[in-house]
C-alpha cells in the first residue's frame, strides 16, 4: 500500500496537470474549479491584497463556500502573517482543521489560499509540500492572469490614444469633441467619476478651462490661491507634480487626482483633474495609466495646434490674413466644378493697387504691409458674404463669387474701390492715398466655358482699367 507521501505526490501529478490546464488557461477561478475535479470534498477561498488596494483585502474568487465575506472576516487577523510567511499557516474555523497557504509567483505575493475539510478528512503535515506546490502552481497561473490583465488594461489605454490620434487625420477634427470621447474610453480603464482638462494660457499666465463634464469643471481647493491660478490643477501645473488624495473625508468625491502633462512643444501644458467616488480608485498603476493617458493627449493636442498653424501658413497670407494663391486656386477649380455640373452664373475680380511700388519706394515695405493688410480687411467686410477673397501674390488680389451675376458684382466692387479710395495715412513721409483697379469677368455673360478662361479675361480687364487711368473697374471689352 502507498505511504501518505507517495499518495500526496501522485495526487500532485494529478493536480500539476488540472492547473496548468485548466489554471493557465483561464485564471484563477478556473484553478479552484478544478479542484472539484478531485471528487473529494474540498472547500478553499482566495483572499488577493493586489497592488490596486494596498490597505484592504478583498476576495477573489471561491469555491464551495457559503459565505465567503463571513470567513474573510474570520481569517482577516491572520492574513497580514502570510504576507511574509513562506510556509502554510494552520488555524482552527468553527472546529474544522484548516490551513492559510501564502500564493506566490517567486517572489511576488499575489494572496491567501484558506483550505479546509480538505480531501474530507482532517490536515496532517505530510499534507504541507503538496500544498506549497499546489500554491505555487496557483500563483503562476494567478501571475498570468494577473500579467494579462495589465496587458488588456495598456491595449484598452493605446487604444484610447489611437482614438486621439484619429482626429490628426480629419481636417474637420474637433479636438474638444475627440478629447471627451477619449475620456469616456479612459473611464474603462480607471473608474473615476468626472474629470476636467486644463491648459497653459501664456497670456494671462494662468491654467485655463478646456473641457468639463457637462459644462461644470471640476477641481478641489478651488479657494486657493497659487503662482498659475486657482484650485490643485494650478498648482499640480506649476509643480509639474501629480497630486493624489486617496480617501478624503468630508468630500463627496473620496479620491482626487491632478495629472500634468507636456506636449511635444515644451510650452503647450495641460492638466486633468479627476474625481472618484469611491476611496483608493487612484492607485500606482492607475495613475500611471492617468499619466501615459495625458502625455499622450498632450502630444497630440501639441501636434494638432502645430498642424493648424502649419495650415494656416500654407494656405493663408500672413499680412492680409487672405487665403494665398494656392489654396484660392485650389478652391476655384472646385467651385468651377460645382458650377460646371449645376450650371448658373459665376463671377470673378481681379483687383490690383495702383502704383503700390511707389508706396514702397516713398514710404517704406512697413507702410506698405499696413495698405495691404487694410485692403485685406475691406475685401473681407465686402465680399466674403458672396465669395472668397485672396491674395494672389504681391499687390493682387482675386475674388471668387460663385453663383453670384455680373451686376451684383460691380456693386459689391465698387463698394471695395470706393472704400479704399476714401481711406488716408499719415506718414513720416507725407500723406499716403492708395487706390485700386479691377476687372471683372462673369461666365454666363461672357460665355465663358473654362476656369483658365475666365481668369484670362479678368486679368485683362484688369489691364484695361490700369489702361484707362486705374482707379476704376472694367466688366466689359
Amino acid at each position: 500500500m502507498d505511504s501518505p507521501r507517495w499518495s500526496s505526490l501522485r495526487l500532485h501529478d494529478r493536480w500539476s496537470t488540472m492547473l496548468l490546464r485548466f489554471g493557465f488557461e483561464k485564471g484563477v477561478s478556473a484553478c479552484l474549479g478544478a479542484l472539484g475535479l478531485a471528487g473529494r470534498q474540498v472547500r478553499a477561498l482566495v483572499v488577493a491584497a493586489p497592488d490596486e488596494i494596498h490597505s484592504e483585502w478583498r476576495i477573489v474568487a471561491s469555491r464551495s463556500v457559503p459565505d465567503p465575506e463571513d470567513v474573510l472576516e474570520r481569517i482577516r487577523p491572520f492574513l497580514e502573517r502570510l504576507v511574509s510567511a513562506k510556509y502554510p499557516y494552520k488555524l482552527a474555523l468553527k472546529d474544522a482543521p484548516s490551513l492559510l497557504v501564502p500564493i506566490r509567483d517567486g517572489e511576488r505575493f499575489f494572496g491567501v489560499l484558506a483550505l479546509w475539510t480538505f480531501w474530507g478528512r482532517k490536515l496532517s503535515s505530510v499534507d504541507h509540500p503538496y500544498l506549497a506546490d499546489l500554491a505555487s502552481l496557483l500563483g503562476k497561473a494567478w501571475g498570468r492572469e494577473h500579467h494579462i490583465g495589465i496587458v488588456e488594461s495598456a491595449l484598452r489605454l493605446s487604444g484610447t490614444g489611437n482614438f486621439l490620434g484619429q482626429m490628426l487625420e480629419r481636417d474637420d477634427g474637433d479636438p474638444l469633441r475627440f478629447t471627451g470621447e477619449a475620456l469616456l474610453q479612459l473611464r474603462r480603464i480607471v473608474p473615476f467619476s468626472v474629470s476636467s482638462v486644463w491648459g497653459m494660457d501664456w497670456e494671462k499666465f494662468q491654467v485655463k478651462l478646456l473641457l468639463a463634464e457637462e459644462g461644470v469643471p471640476f477641481d478641489l481647493y478651488e479657494e486657493e490661491s497659487f503662482l498659475l491660478g486657482r484650485g490643485l490643477r494650478a498648482l499640480a501645473m506649476e509643480q509639474d507634480r501629480v497630486i493624489v488624495f486617496s480617501d478624503l473625508k468630508g468630500n463627496r468625491f473620496r479620491g482626487y487626482a491632478a495629472v500634468p502633462a507636456r506636449g511635444g512643444d515644451d510650452a503647450f501644458r495641460l492638466v486633468g483633474t479627476f474625481g472618484a467616488a469611491e476611496a483608493h480608485v487612484f492607485t500606482g498603476r492607475r495613475v500611471d495609466y492617468l499619466r501615459t493617458f495625458m502625455n499622450r493627449l498632450a502630444g497630440t493636442w501639441s501636434l494638432w495646434s502645430r498642424m493648424q498653424r502649419w495650415k494656416q501658413e500654407a494656405l493663408f497670407d500672413e499680412i492680409t490674413g487672405l487665403r494665398n494663391k494656392r489654396c484660392c486656386l485650389r478652391e476655384f477649380e472646385t467651385s468651377w466644378e460645382r458650377h460646371r455640373l449645376r450650371g448658373g452664373e459665376y463671377a470673378l475680380a481681379f483687383f490690383d493697387l495702383d502704383h503700390f511700388k511707389t508706396v514702397n519706394d516713398m514710404h517704406g515695405h512697413v507702410a506698405g504691409d499696413v495698405v495691404l493688410g487694410r485692403f485685406g480687411e475691406i475685401l473681407r467686410r465686402h465680399a466674403e458674404p458672396m465669395g472668397m477673397p485672396c491674395r494672389f501674390g504681391g499687390e493682387e488680389f482675386l475674388l471668387l463669387m460663385p453663383g453670384t451675376s455680373l451686376k451684383d458684382a460691380v456693386v459689391a466692387c465698387e463698394k471695395i474701390r470706393k472704400t479704399l479710395a476714401s481711406e488716408a495715412w499719415n506718414t513720416q513721409f507725407g500723406r499716403l492715398q492708395v487706390t485700386v483697379s479691377c476687372g471683372i469677368s462673369e461666365a454666363v455673360r461672357d460665355g465663358v466655358s473654362e476656369s483658365q478662361d475666365l481668369l484670362a479675361l479678368a486679368d485683362a480687364r484688369l489691364y484695361a482699367a490700369k489702361g484707362r487711368g486705374r482707379n476704376r473697374i472694367v466688366f466689359s471689352d
